[in-house]
């Protein structure tokens, strides 16, 4: 769990982890100049691959996951690391690729490699070569609405406050540290058995991005149809064009409003639509 009284990020560059404090000791945000030298120092220290990705072991399923997390936290100084990794405010992920279309970009935020990740930390800012960005958030603590608005506020407080950042050429190790691992022989199998898993699981998505531009919401409000009927329709056509049946398809119901409250099923299949 993250600790509140956090002082540092995690940040991960060619498959390892680092620390790199970003706050003064009363928790107010440094220099953005400072920042950046601390990530170019980040860059600088890690030239090559890290010899055993152990990030890629958060995209096994969940037992494999817990059994070899649970063999490799029995050395303290993973342990330690293991801690360290999820006690950061969040994670910042620096990839090597430059993706340069909104599909390859996507994929890039979906999963990239699967090596330079941390699919269990909450949220992941990740940033590719070239400059483009996005969030991977791990789901079971929050929606997507709740992602949507922290993207939302960090948009916006950038553009009322915009740095003008002028590339960095030095290096600040100060405040940045390495997240080290320990592995045996059977340890690093495993670590080569999950890469295999990831690339799997990979190589097995297809993902595509359109941007429709013909029209949008106020359009179809213009027909006198719901924006959201409207597409939940086009899913089920779609659907039924390739698969000649009408499937069950999925929606979330925000129920924030209620104590507790997240997201509930909505399944808007009817007689009517099928």
């Amino acid at each position: 769990a993250v600790n509140k009284a956090s002082r540092y990020i995690t940040v991960a560059h060619r498959q390892r982890f680092y620390k790199v404090n970003v706050t003064d000791d009363q928790g107010s945000p440094l220099p953005v100049s400072t920042i950046e030298s601390r990530l170019l120092a980040v860059k600088q220290s890690s030239s090559a691959p890290y010899e055993a990705p152990v990030g890629a072991l958060t995209a096994m399923d969940r037992d494999t996951f817990f059994r070899l997390r649970t063999d490799l936290a029995s050395s303290p100084r993973n342990a330690e690391s293991f801690s360290d990794i999820e006690g950061g405010i969040l994670l910042l992920c620096l990839d090597d690729d430059m993706p340069s279309d909104f599909s390859s970009v996507a994929r890039s935020m979906l999963h990239g490699d699967g090596r330079n990740r941390w699919f269990d930390k909450s949220v992941q800012l990740i940033v590719t070569e070239n400059g483009n960005a996005g969030f991977n958030c791990e789901h079971s603590m929050m929606d997507g609405t709740t992602t949507c608005n922290l993207a939302s506020y960090m948009t916006g407080e950038a553009s009322k406050s915009p740095v003008n950042v002028e590339e960095s050429t030095h290096a600040d190790v100060q405040g940045v540290s390495s997240i080290d691992f320990t592995f045996n022989d059977e340890q690093r199998k495993s670590v080569q058995e999950a890469l295999h898993q990831v690339d799997k699981l990979i190589n097995g998505n297809e993902l595509i991005g359109i941007n429709f531009d013909e029209y949008g919401k106020n359009f179809i409000k213009q027909c006198r149809v719901s924006p959201d009927a409207f597409v939940q329709i086009a899913y089920q056509l779609a659907y039924f064009s390739l698969h000649g049946r009408t499937p069950s398809t999925y929606e979330s119901a925000s129920v924030k409003r209620f104590l507790h409250g997240r997201t509930e099923t909505m399944r808007p299949t009817t007689n009517e639509c099928s």
